[in-house]
């Protein structure tokens, strides 16, 4: 038959084993939202950055169609202008490109790896 002392010894890892139970569903619910809030910033960021894309791309092909009438309207009077507005388009579509470039997430969830990793370092810790 098992003695008191075995008996408290089985309880009490139990109890250990139930709050390091508790403890990792914790990390892992804060992780979980913290994740999902990365996420949402990461596609608040890149839906910004489509958008501005977008708008080089009409750009661009309005410039592009600008420079080809002004070089088609070369006998006219005014080609210059034509051609001065297709110009402008075309540098304002690689301004809008490069704005958009820049809006894009250079390491898309790198901090919450970070602090995976950080939380495991815990764990691990307070399990040895």
């Amino acid at each position: 038959m098992a003695d008191a002392s075995e008996i408290r010894s089985g309880q009490a890892s139990g109890g250990l084993l139930d709050k390091t139970l508790d403890v990792g569903r914790k990390l892992l619910r804060g992780e979980a939202s913290r994740t999902g809030q990365v996420l949402r910033d990461e596609a608040r960021d890149m839906s910004s950055s489509a958008a501005l894309l977008g708008g080089a791309g009409l750009l661009a092909i309005g410039g592009v169609s600008a420079l080809t009438l002004s070089l088609a309207k070369v006998l006219l009077a005014h080609p210059g202008r034509a051609a001065l507005l297709g110009v402008g388009l075309v540098g304002g579509a690689a301004g809008l490109a490069l704005v958009g470039l820049q809006c894009l997430p250079r390491h898309p969830l790198a901090t919450v790896e970070e602090q995976v990793r950080r939380d495991l370092d815990k764990v691990d810790r307070a399990l040895t």
